[in-house]
């Protein structure tokens, strides 16, 4: 099996899901002000990051949806790696309804049969369309 990280790059102001504040990340302590800091004690660099949780590549766990679903750090890690498809639903207009029938033809298309247990990535073409602007 092959395993396909999916992750996105983070960096200072990562668009996040409308509405919602973006990546911010930066310096928080240089060596040089630590050691000042520490009466030339130690030099340790300090980086910072905060994030909303509908930012970069994450999922939604089950708790997101409702309050008796389990949380993030309670969900099981051997299903974030699981044996997957790719679908190519591109020619689907943006914001446009993806039918059952959508995605029977596009998993007939790419050849292989949804893995048992495993997931199917939707290719719509947003990020191509969107990233990096605003509206992404």
């Amino acid at each position: 099996m092959k395993i396909v990280d999916l992750s996105r790059e983070l960096y200072h102001r990562t668009p996040s899901y409308p509405g919602h504040p973006p990546v911010m990340h930066g310096v928080w302590k240089t060596h040089e002000e630590s050691f000042a800091e520490s009466g030339n004690v130690h030099g340790l660099a300090s980086m910072f990051i905060s994030m909303v949780d509908h930012a970069g590549t994450h999922i939604d766990a089950p708790r997101h949806f409702g309050p008796s679903g389990i949380s993030i750090d309670q969900y099981p890690l051997e299903k974030c790696i699981v044996p997957g498809i790719c679908i190519d639903l591109r020619h689907i207009a943006p914001r446009a309804e993806i039918t059952p029938s959508d995605l029977e033809a596009a998993v007939a298309k790419a050849g292989v049969p949804v893995p048992k247990g495993g997931t199917v990535l939707l290719c719509t073409g947003h990020h191509e369309r969107t990233f990096p602007r605003k509206e992404y």
